[in-house]
């Protein structure tokens, strides 16, 4: 229980931090989206015409994005945002025990959690939609989710846990939903998807590592 006390701390920290680099995305992110590199994508996705090897155009394109401030943002706050993010997937089973809550209890709780997720990826993209700013959607579902790790130190009940698995659940589905219309967003539909792309590696990144014991 202190440990997940600790964890739920440091992931607030984390999506705080994370808050903030999606607030000055939205606030001036498209700014950062300039012609340079419209200008070097479109040469990279020519460079098969001028018979170069397509490796070094698949490095060269990948360098010019790493370069982009808006694109480095969302990379850095996707991995932020990640890292922590499986932790209340796999220890409130666990966590659930520790409070001295019943086996059933830590089923529905992860139930509500599933059912929540495929919600949220609706919920938010239709929310996003009728908004027309995705990219504030996504800022809100973050928001959302670190206060639910935040204040899950503080949910001992049936109750509280239930609530904090509909918060949780509805934030994570909406991330889910709207990460590809972010990108579409801030760079474009022709570059959104080579965007999103790039950003699954963050995936891979944190997956990779794992959820703190």
């Amino acid at each position: 229980s202190a440990t997940m006390r600790w964890l739920a701390l440091f992931i607030g920290v984390s999506f705080i931090v994370l808050e903030c680099l999606l607030f000055g995305l939205n606030r001036f992110g498209h700014r950062f989206v300039d012609a340079k590199l419209q200008r070097c994508l479109s040469d990279s996705q020519m460079g098969h015409k001028r018979k170069r090897n397509c490796f070094t155009d698949f490095l060269t394109s990948m360098a010019q994005w790493f370069c982009n401030r808006a694109f480095l943002g969302m990379f850095a706050a996707m991995m932020l945002y990640l890292v922590g993010f499986f932790v209340p997937f796999v220890h409130i089973v666990q966590y659930c025990k520790d409070v001295g809550l019943p086996t059933d209890v830590s089923v529905v709780v992860v139930m509500v959690l599933g059912v929540a997720n495929c919600v949220g990826r609706v919920l938010f993209g239709m929310l996003g939609d009728a908004t027309g700013n995705f990219l504030l959607c996504f800022t809100w579902v973050v928001l959302q989710n670190g206060l639910s790790v935040l204040v899950l130190p503080l949910c001992t009940s049936s109750a509280a846990l239930t609530a904090f698995a509909v918060s949780c659940g509805l934030a994570a589905g909406g991330r889910s939903g709207l990460l590809a219309l972010v990108c579409v967003e801030l760079f474009g539909q022709e570059h959104g998807p080579e965007a999103y792309g790039l950003l699954c590696i963050t995936f891979c990144i944190a997956q990779t590592i794992g959820s703190p014991p």
